[in-house]
């Protein structure tokens, strides 16, 4: 397990380096010019051109490169927001446990929801009850989630007034930006789960304990789900992850102080550093859920605890079936 624990983080590093080579690249190339952005349309070009000269945006992009680089890896330097002049480690640590406890909250919410509704639906297969929820879940998965929070919005805030459209400063705060940014997950998860039952439900094991006489409720959840839990795990992993980097739309428009509105920000003033850092953070972050989910795995399925055990561990293929 150690083993495998190590080889998997060896691995992070050059995904990890292609993320950081990949956006720096493009946010070099990127049109636009910080100096411009952080003097004002007031400034000379004298002192813009001296700005630049400053921030070092005058050198090679290679040698922008290479300094970045060198301070990453040997400093542990993220840089310097050249619009509040403050360290970027600092301010993404600040904004990040926001957009954690968001990506948290909304998988919780997708969980609770989508598990039940897919097996529900793999139990009831072709009733009113599975084309209800397999129509809801198509839907989820198809409408963009910065048009369902602006729906939400326009519902709940401006014609109920039930809930506050933008801030988390109380708990009402949060329920709209959660149910903005779970519906995507629970539909995914929904029609994963629904699938991984259906192909689980006609094994031979669940028509052994079905004759033994075990409760409806026992099949299920200790012999049926437990064996379809390994796709489940997948798509939860992967939406979390998701969750975790695609909250920029969401965190905006609610005017959430998280990490995606911290991205968005930087991109708009053109802080180059405030974009490549908060990108290799969500990379990070991306890999370290990934590795989770595979030791997940061997906690659930004793199948990979051996594998694990000798010291080949192999990739389970989980596919999901509408």
């Amino acid at each position: 397990m150690l083993r495998y624990i190590i080889k998997r983080v060896l691995m992070m590093i050059p995904v990890i380096f292609g993320v950081v080579t990949i956006v720096f690249f493009i946010t070099a190339i990127t049109p636009g010019d910080p100096a411009a952005q952080i003097l004002g349309p007031s400034s000379t070009e004298a002192q813009r051109a001296e700005l630049r000269e400053e921030l070092g945006l005058n050198r090679p992009i290679l040698v922008q490169y290479g300094s970045y680089l060198k301070n990453l890896v040997l400093k542990g330097d993220l840089g310097t927001s050249y619009i509040r002049k403050a360290p970027i480690a600092k301010e993404i640590a600040e904004r990040f446990p926001t957009t954690f406890k968001l990506a948290c909250y909304s998988m919780i919410l997708a969980i609770v929801i989508g598990v039940p509704i897919g097996i529900l639906s793999a139990l009831r297969r072709y009733s009113w009850i599975d084309i209800a929820s397999m129509s809801f879940s198509l839907v989820g998965v198809s409408i963009p989630n910065f048009w369902f929070a602006l729906l939400l919005i326009l519902v709940f805030s401006v014609k109920i007034g039930w809930l506050p459209a933008i801030g988390i400063s109380s708990p009402a705060g949060w329920i709209l930006p959660v149910i903005a940014t779970s519906v995507a997950s629970l539909a995914q998860i929904a029609r994963t789960t629904r699938s991984s039952v259906l192909e689980t439900m006609n094994m031979d094991y669940i028509r052994t304990a079905r004759a033994k006489g075990q409760k409806e409720s026992v099949v299920v959840f200790k012999h049926m789900l437990k064996n379809a839990v390994i796709p489940i795990l997948t798509v939860c992993g992967l939406m979390f992850g998701m969750t975790l980097g695609g909250q920029v739309l969401i965190e905006s428009i609610f005017a959430i102080p998280g990490l995606g509105k911290y991205m968005v920000d930087a991109i708009m003033s053109n802080d180059y550093p405030c974009v490549q850092s908060s990108v290799l953070y969500l990379s990070v972050v991306f890999s370290v859920v990934s590795l989770i989910i595979d030791l997940l795995y061997a906690a659930v399925d004793p199948r990979v605890r051996a594998q694990f055990k000798s010291g080949k561990p192999k990739k389970i293929k989980a596919t999901a079936k509408a």
